[in-house]
């Protein structure tokens, strides 16, 4: 991007239109919460999102491998894997997904009924396949007819997760004299309920009881492309650390697991690296994921701390979905497609993460708090897309192609508070509201914004690689 200086200007703003969007009257207190009110959130996408030639916006590429509603039919097509139709006798809420060696299904009940058939059909005929559960003890083996259908009477007295596999393979720790299956891969000590490893293990390990230990002692376990390496399910004082988890789908799989934590861990080469799923409360430390879909993912997961971890070679280093009230400091992100990447995530805070070439965005995310972080070398440093009411100091961004850029469809998505201290290539970002009949005119200002502002003069400013240089809304 070419070196811009901008002579005086004088921009008078009174009701008119200007780069595109029409200054309104600001909203009231009492629209605050209307920011993005009956927006619909969707998870990460196993595309990624990009920034078009019109940066403001993400693309976002509907998935191959995955439908959701509520309804009696649910299709899979043009998957890498498997297309699956899926046919219920009653109406359910659901999620349908075909990914490597692993068909998942997320189901609730959609009314009063408390049962329901399913048929699957699209797998290969005549062949066996595992559905689990919940958890890896709910097993059952199937067979599937000539047609590749497999039919199932499915509980809906409360929400599922099943999943199918075409292979079983399956390590349980628990509370008991020999830990389940710990002396089998390590050492147990039932008073602590610490399951050493003692060596490689290429098997899933599910935690099977609550305030387990699973210390992998710098082994690793192996995985084929599918399923989960370790797996927590209902699950609360557990302990993973010191393990290495590779070529898995999910590495480390936590579902409506609370007040657990992972820390010192590895996972490389999965589909994602750690997967929180309705889980709350848990402490990620000192973990380190590379070479995944996405390195740290979470989803519909509050209150979660992620402190000291590092994300490397990933497409997502750190993804939120829907996910609120969550904590980022001091994580190291390099070389990943995005850096951190919050999706309908409000009320989180980012203090003191490091993102080298991958950037943070906000997408439809709310009264988010980021402080301190830096964003170098990357496509994009700091970018807000359709977010109210977040709060940005001290930031630096160095580098990036458009170190900053801030853009929306209404007038709530424009009440940020960004204040001086953010730093684009060394100079301050300006970000204005309600300025009336003022002069700014400064070389250290390295990009300008100003929101509901009228008779403004701008002068002598050099302005370069940001979305956009001045901005008036």
């Amino acid at each position: 991007m070419q070196t811009k200086t901008i002579p005086l200007i004088t921009i008078l703003l009174v009701l008119a239109t200007v780069n595109g969007l029409t200054q309104h009257e600001k909203a009231t207190s009492n629209e605050e919460n209307m920011c993005n009110q009956g927006k619909v959130w969707e998870p990460s996408l196993e595309d990624p999102p990009r920034i078009l030639e019109d940066p403001s916006r993400i693309e976002e590429v509907e998935p191959t491998w995955r439908v959701e509603g509520k309804g009696k039919k649910f299709e899979v097509e043009n998957s890498e894997y498997l297309d699956i139709t899926l046919r219920s006798t009653e109406e359910v809420e659901l999620v349908l997904e075909s990914l490597p060696e692993m068909v998942i299904i997320h189901i609730s009940p959609a009314t009063k009924k408390e049962k329901t058939v399913i048929t699957l059909c699209g797998f290969k005929p005549l062949t066996k396949y595992h559905r689990y559960e919940d958890s890896y003890h709910n097993h059952q083996p199937f067979k599937t007819d000539n047609k590749g259908c497999y039919t199932y009477l499915q509980d809906l007295s409360k929400p599922h997760h099943v999943f199918i596999q075409p292979r079983t393979s399956t390590l349980f720790i628990k509370d008991d004299p020999t830990g389940g299956d710990c002396t089998k891969i390590g050492t147990w000590d039932w008073p602590t309920k610490t399951c050493t490893l003692t060596k490689d293990v290429d098997q899933t390990i599910e935690i099977d009881s609550n305030n387990i230990t699973l210390d992998g002692a710098n082994h690793t376990i192996t995985g084929t492309g599918t399923g989960h390496g370790v797996h927590l399910h209902r699950k609360s004082g557990v302990t993973i650390k010191n393990l290495e988890i590779k070529e898995f789908y999910f590495g480390v799989y936590l579902v409506d697991s609370d007040n657990n934590t992972l820390e010192g861990n590895t996972a490389t080469n999965n589909g994602n690296g750690f997967q929180l799923r309705d889980s709350n409360n848990n402490t990620l430390e000192g973990n380190t994921a590379t070479n995944n879909h996405t390195g740290f993912e979470l989803e519909n997961s509050n209150n979660n701390t992620l402190e000291g971890n590092t994300a490397s070679g990933n497409h997502d280093g750190i993804y939120l979905g829907a996910s609120n009230g969550n904590t980022l400091n001091g994580n190291t992100l390099s070389n990943n497609d995005f850096g951190i990447w919050l999706h309908f995530a409000d009320y989180n805070t980012l203090n003191n993460n490091l993102s080298n070439s991958g950037g943070i965005a906000l997408e439809d995310s709310d009264h988010n708090t980021l402080n301190n972080n830096t964003v170098i070398n990357g496509w994009g440093g700091i970018h807000i897309f359709d977010s109210c009411y977040n709060t940005l100091s001290g930031n630096t961004m160095f580098n990036n192609e458009e170190n900053f850029g801030l853009s929306g469809e209404k007038d709530e998505h424009f009440d940020n508070d960004i204040d001086t201290s953010n730093t684009v290539d060394g100079k301050q970002i300006f970000y204005i509201k309600n300025a009336v009949n003022q002069v700014f005119d400064s070389t250290n200002i390295g990009t300008f914004y100003c929101v509901k502002c009228e008779k403004i003069t701008v002068k002598n400013l050099v302005l370069e690689k940001n979305r956009s240089g001045i901005y008036f809304y």
